[in-house]
């Protein structure tokens, strides 16, 4: 009896003693990105035309709903649709690589909107936790001031400071009073005056959100593009939803060095200001799109398309190409 309980021991201590040899991996759960994927559009012209079709090239980058760059998709995931998204006849597309230059530590200026209209359009206050993710990642001596618009005129929240105690509470700040117009002209012209005398660094932006078309005036597109270009500062636009005016955050955005960014949702601003930071830094990895599309139904002047792009795991991002004939 004794041989055999001792027997039965030893075996059992070879079993538990082979187990242990064999690796023992915890799955862990699967993380839920905090967003949805979105993208921006850097450039947008056309390269050709005739009476049949038209020839057009983006620069764009995507983010997955982390905000991290998406670097592989494919050209057949790419459709194009007119706000009302009517199917527009794309007769070839295809993609290719390119890259940002790199600009270092960047001075950027984060200016909200704060309208009456917000409310409704953002009602969890995703843009006060975009805010918030970017000013988090933060390096080296980069460093953000924070302002709003709303009503007539705008203020100046915070200056220029890399003190994420300071510009946390100021953006949590956003999710009170919000009231009023929309004077994004008047503020974005005015507020490059202070990016000009107050920021560090050289590599200067202003990161213009919106949910709605300027309702006040006191500025044109041309005159804070002309200002911005004297300065030296590229503009950000971020627009929510398709009531903003979507060819003058364009032509703003292009015409400055900057993106123009279109959030259907306003989950999708928590992955566009989670990019934003290495979007300024440059190097990033960029899309170029060459797309033909038909003549048929483009007007003379500036015309807006959306560019409809399904990403590997199935979601689709809508980006806004905004070009003149």
């Amino acid at each position: 009896m004794r041989h055999i309980l001792t027997t039965t021991i030893t075996a059992l201590t070879i079993l538990l003693l082979a187990s242990c040899d064999t690796p023992y991996t915890e799955a862990l759960p699967e993380l839920t990105p905090p967003s949805k994927p979105a993208g921006g559009v850097l450039s947008c012209r056309v390269v050709d035309q005739t009476d049949y079709y038209i020839d057009l090239e983006a620069d764009f980058y995507l983010v997955d709903g982390f905000g991290s760059f998406v670097n592989s998709i494919n050209a057949s995931s790419i459709g194009i649709t007119t706000i009302g998204d009517r199917p527009v006849d794309v007769l070839d597309a295809s993609l290719s690589k390119a890259s940002s230059p790199v600009e270092g530590d960047f001075s950027a200026f984060m200016l909200f909107d704060d309208s009456g209209s917000i409310s409704s359009t953002d009602p969890d206050d995703d843009r006060v936790e975009a805010g918030i993710s970017m000013v988090r990642l933060l390096q080296d001596d980069e460093e953000i001031s924070v302002g709003k618009f709303s009503g007539s005129s705008f203020d100046v929240l915070s200056p220029f400071t890399q003190d994420t105690n300071l510009l946390i509470p100021v953006i949590e700040d956003l999710v009170l009073g919000e009231n009023g117009g929309t004077p994004l002209f008047y503020a974005a012209f005015n507020l490059l005056d202070t990016i000009d005398r107050y920021a560090a660094h050289d590599n200067r932006a202003m990161i213009a959100f919106t949910d709605g078309g300027d309702t006040v005036g006191g500025a044109t597109p041309e005159e804070i593009i002309a200002k911005a270009q004297a300065l030296d500062i590229a503009v950000y636009t971020i627009g929510l939803g398709t009531s903003t005016d979507l060819s003058a955050l364009a032509q703003i955005a292009y015409d400055t060095g900057g993106a123009v960014m279109l959030a259907d949702d306003a989950i999708q601003l928590i992955a566009l200001y989670t990019s934003l930071a290495e979007l300024l830094r440059g190097g990033e990895e960029l899309f170029k799109l060459n797309v033909r599309i038909a003549a048929a139904g483009v007007s003379p002047g500036n015309n807006t398309r959306l560019a409809t792009i399904t990403l590997p795991g199935g979601d689709v991002v809508r980006l806004q190409l905004t070009f003149e004939i």
